[in-house]
């Protein structure tokens, strides 16, 4: 009865839109988009469940330490009770709320992109055809941004079951620590696409004299998303290694390279921005100026 209150209101939607459509002849548009949104929804559920699962499966496994007490004493903590479904109830609800929103947010994004048609006109900084910026571009930064939260969401889920069966202990921070490596391994490469993403947003800027790219961005800020995905490579290599090699100076060098690419970076965009263009902004302009128009 829960189930037939929770999804009688959707059933009943699903049905007047249907009979709707049909109506008006359009009942194979009604179909494709509806079918559109439960392949995207299903596969993200997939994916999602998958890796939530597997992830606290590996955390469940752990057993508390033994401790010994006085020399006599020994303490043998407590067996947590329903440690599969401390896997299973946060996947299953984590993968249903990741499908939910990405049936939601790209069900028209992917349609687009599956259904796009090359424009035969060119970028003038990337070279790319126009086409990517109408029918993929939005779909690349929704589904980063969907990636970013149910990874982050994902990590907290392991934290938070760690924590709950080992306990506050010293030996569960050195646990809960290489699992912190793979996970900002695993952020520091979804980090890359967010860079090369943002390169991509260059063309749609607002800050300089025009609309687009314009000298500060291509000469600066352009560079500098390059050399931070390099970093971000740098930094997943050094992690791994450094937690292999129980290095914690080598393990923060790829890191401390990406903070410092992207403070410099964002620096010398401000004092090339204030410094150089602006006292010549109409010469230093004038290239890209054309591109705008």
């Amino acid at each position: 009865l829960l189930v037939l209150a929770i999804f009688l209101p959707q059933i009943a939607h699903f049905s007047t839109d249907y009979l709707w459509f049909r109506e008006l002849g359009y009942q194979a548009v009604f179909l494709k988009f509806t079918f559109a949104k439960f392949a995207v929804g299903f596969v993200v559920f997939l994916l999602v469940f998958l890796l939530t699962y597997c992830t606290l499966q590996v955390t469940t496994k752990y057993q508390p330490e033994v401790t010994v007490e006085n020399d006599t004493v020994v303490n043998v903590p407590g067996k947590k009770a329903g440690k599969r479904l401390l896997a299973l109830i946060p996947a299953l609800i984590l993968g249903l709320l990741a499908g939910w929103l990405s049936a939601t947010a790209l069900w028209q994004n992917i349609l687009l992109f599956l259904n796009q048609t090359p424009a035969g006109v060119t970028d003038p900084v990337f070279q790319r055809d126009v086409s990517f910026y109408f029918f993929n571009l939005s779909l690349l930064e929704t589904a980063y941004q969907l990636a970013f939260l149910f990874l982050s969401v994902i990590f907290l889920c392991n934290l938070l079951t760690t924590f709950y069966l080992q306990g506050f202990r010293k030996k569960t921070v050195k646990l809960m620590a290489k699992r912190i490596v793979y996970f900002a391994v695993a952020f520091l490469l979804l980090l890359i696409v967010g860079f090369q993403l943002q390169a991509a947003q260059l063309l749609y800027t607002q800050d300089g004299s025009v609309y687009g790219a314009g000298y500060t961005d291509l000469k600066v800020t352009l560079p500098m998303y390059y050399l931070a995905s390099a970093a971000c490579v740098l930094a997943a290599i050094t992690l791994l290694v450094g937690m292999k090699k129980k290095s914690l100076k080598l393990a923060a060098i790829g890191p401390a390279v990406l903070v410092l690419v992207l403070v410099i970076g964002n620096i010398a965009a401000i004092g090339v921005q204030n410094f150089i263009v602006k006292p010549a902004e109409i010469a230093k302009e004038q290239p890209y100026i054309a591109n705008n128009i």
